[in-house]
């Protein structure tokens, strides 16, 4: 009987996060492990761009991506989150 519910428990969980996963709402509880500000500077350079490039990554990544975002960590940036951001920007006049 008790393995019935164990399994039971375990179908329900499972297709709660398939239903997760569908929505878009499902984070992978792994991928929060790395502050956003510390994953793109690290993306940057180990692109190995031309100068300029670089540059304008850092730049953008200043000015516009990291006062928002910074000290979220990676799992915590999601596409409702990342949708509202951009709608207050261009509200605001920035391309």
């Amino acid at each position: 009987m008790a393995n019935r519910k164990g399994k039971r428990d375990a179908d329900d969980w499972l297709a709660e996060k398939r239903s997760e996963i569908r929505r878009g709402d499902w984070q992978d509880p792994d991928s929060g492990a790395v502050r956003l500000q510390e994953y793109a500077l690290l993306w940057v350079r180990e692109r190995r761009l031309s100068q300029t490039t670089d540059e304008l990554y850092r730049r953008l990544l200043r000015l516009h991506i990291l006062p928002t975002f910074e000290d979220m960590d990676l799992g915590q940036i999601t596409a409702p989150r990342v949708r509202t951001w951009r709608w207050t920007v261009r509200q605001l006049g920035h391309p």
